[in-house]
């Protein structure tokens, strides 16, 4: 685990929720769904993009591969009924086809600078690799029909990365993830989504109104940030600053053969600068 760092891995995402999108609306229809540009989707390279309801509050946070004919979704496991219900409530009169490719499909992704090489003669022609920066990292995914999983598995070997491990790298690149860190009544901007995820200039979509009014006026209430310290954090640990309430811990992670930690949390506007130490019950954090 002391090397991973630095050496990469990969991990296998195939339980994530997956959807395939066709039809010759698809572009029209994806586009006014999401928080991205959907022009900017490729086959070798995913774009991230949020799922909002009108009044700018996430449904899910997805990203998109595109295919000759047809856009591929993925999302957290337990977002599979309500995306799949969000996004064909909105199919009416388009010419969209829905499909849940979830129990079909494996995704495999291979973190950091570890190289993976050309895949076997018998695996490339069915493995279709795009660029994917899942964790605040650059790596790839492997996208491929289910029964492929394992070869895949076995041809990737040793460095499979342990979800301890997956936590570590996604909370020290500030990288959110549904359920800990996401919910419904999350605003994209506070989770700090806006460079990844948002396109100011795309046109209209749902939640856009809210969006853009946020960035009109240069402020949202709360900021999602890295925070460390030198003894356990947890989820729901309250944040202070001189007695006054400052944020909450989300999500939060042991650093390996030392006795700090690692998290994510909420901090009120004024408290979110890097460098700021905060008080806890248990002794000071900081914020980075």
């Amino acid at each position: 685990m002391a090397t991973f760092f630095s050496e990469g891995g990969w991990a296998d995402l195939s339980a994530r929720a997956k959807f395939r999108l066709a039809g010759s609306d698809r572009q029209r229809f994806v586009q006014g769904q999401i928080s991205n540009d959907i022009r900017l989707a490729r086959e070798d390279a995913t774009l991230f993009a949020c799922v909002m309801t009108v009044k700018g509050k996430m449904c899910a946070d997805i990203f998109i591969r595109a295919e000759p004919d047809a856009y591929v979704i993925d999302a957290e496991p337990e977002l599979r009924e309500s995306l799949a219900a969000r996004l064909d409530r909105y199919i009416i009169a388009d010419d969209v086809t829905l499909d849940d490719i979830t129990e079909a499909n494996a995704l495999l992704h291979v973190v950091g600078p570890r190289a993976i090489g050309h895949l076997p003669p018998e695996l490339a022609p069915h493995v279709r690799v795009a660029l994917s920066a899942r964790y605040g990292r650059e790596g790839l995914d492997l996208f491929a029909a289910a029964p492929l999983a394992e070869p895949l598995r076995a041809w990737l070997g040793e460095g499979e990365l342990r979800a301890a491990e997956i936590e570590l790298l996604r909370i020290s690149g500030g990288t959110p993830r549904w359920g800990l860190d996401l919910a419904e009544d999350t605003i994209p901007v506070e989770a700090g989504l806006e460079e990844r995820a948002i396109s100011y200039t795309k046109g209209c979509y749902i939640g856009q109104e809210v969006i853009s009014r946020i960035k009109s006026v240069g402020r949202v209430n709360h900021h999602l940030r890295r925070l460390r310290a030198a003894f356990p954090l947890h989820a729901g640990q309250t944040l202070r600053s001189d007695e006054k309430p400052a944020g909450e811990i989300t999500s939060a992670v042991p650093v390996p053969n030392t006795a700090d930690w690692l998290a994510l949390g909420y901090l009120r506007t004024g408290f979110e600068q890097a460098g700021r130490r905060l008080t806890s019950d248990a002794g000071e954090v900081e914020v980075w």
